[in-house]
């Protein structure tokens, strides 16, 4: 009988035992569940604006802009807070926050962390399909361009590497002065009267657009860099890096593009916090 009720005890606390650790181990395993931090501040994709018919008179892949009269772009998140990663993603939006295009950087990691915007790089517009729209091209440069023969400049190229123009600095004691450039070097376009000095941490800071050669007229178009609130609670700061460019009545499809290329410039040259 002592036998019997001694297995009977070693069985018990066996039994006993096990449910212990299964229950420690379910236990575990929920509390490292309920740990895992949730998604937050993740920039959404927006939805994609429709695609438009391209016309006989067009340019290939820059159809998107022909209705627009205003465009957004804005640096995306998740490409700031990559430690080791390259290249920073853009999303290029019309007024009611449809994506026109994708803007993809090429460099390497050595340029954007050690040279930050003085950096060369490539930017590759995407359209919704993926597919090169065109693409522009920086070299490196000082800051601000204060050496006369070494400004910045941006080039514009088509998807056949053809060239469609040049965003270009010009040398001043004042603000920043951009001239807008077509393929046969013609004055488009002159981008000027912003502020002498430019702050990142102003809510808003404009600079008209010129038609030609002719900056003391009124401007006939506008880029704009804004603080957006809704992007003030992201862990990193991106809230003066949002840009608005209001495009002149008459401009191409091409010349809405290189519009799109100075408010990249403009951001290279004074905004952007690597």
């Amino acid at each position: 009988a002592n036998t019997t009720n001694h297995r009977r005890l070693i069985v018990q606390i066996h039994v006993s035992m096990n449910r212990e650790d299964t229950s420690s181990s379910t236990h575990s395993h929920t509390r490292i569940v309920t740990r895992e931090p949730p998604a937050e501040y993740e920039t959404p994709a927006p939805r994609w604006m429709a695609p438009l018919p391209l016309k006989p008179w067009l340019t290939p892949g820059l159809q998107q802009l022909a209705p627009l009269g205003v465009v957004t772009v804005q640096t995306t998140l998740e490409s700031r807070q990559q430690c080791c990663g390259a290249g920073l993603n853009y999303y290029v939006m019309n007024e009611a926050g449809e994506m026109v295009f994708n803007v993809v950087e090429e460099t390497n990691w050595l340029k954007r962390h050690v040279l930050g915007p003085h950096r060369s790089l490539f930017l590759t517009v995407l359209d919704q399909g993926g597919s090169p729209v065109c693409r522009l091209t920086k070299p490196a440069r000082c800051d601000a361009g204060w050496v006369p023969w070494w400004m910045h400049k941006l080039m514009l190229q088509g998807p056949d590497e053809l060239v469609w123009g040049w965003v270009r600095q010009r040398w001043s004691l004042g603000g920043a002065c951009l001239d807008v450039l077509g393929d046969d070097h013609e004055i488009l376009f002159r981008i000027g009267s912003g502020p002498t000095c430019a702050l990142r941490c102003c809510s808003e800071m404009s600079y008209g657009i010129y038609s030609g050669s002719d900056s003391d007229a009124a401007p006939e178009g506008e880029i704009t860099k804004f603080n957006n609130p809704l992007r003030r609670s992201a862990p990193i700061s991106l809230a003066h890096e949002d840009f608005r460019v209001h495009f002149p009545e008459e401009a191409t499809e091409r010349e809405k593009a290189l519009l799109i290329g100075a408010a990249f410039l403009l951001n290279f040259m004074y905004f952007e916090i690597t």
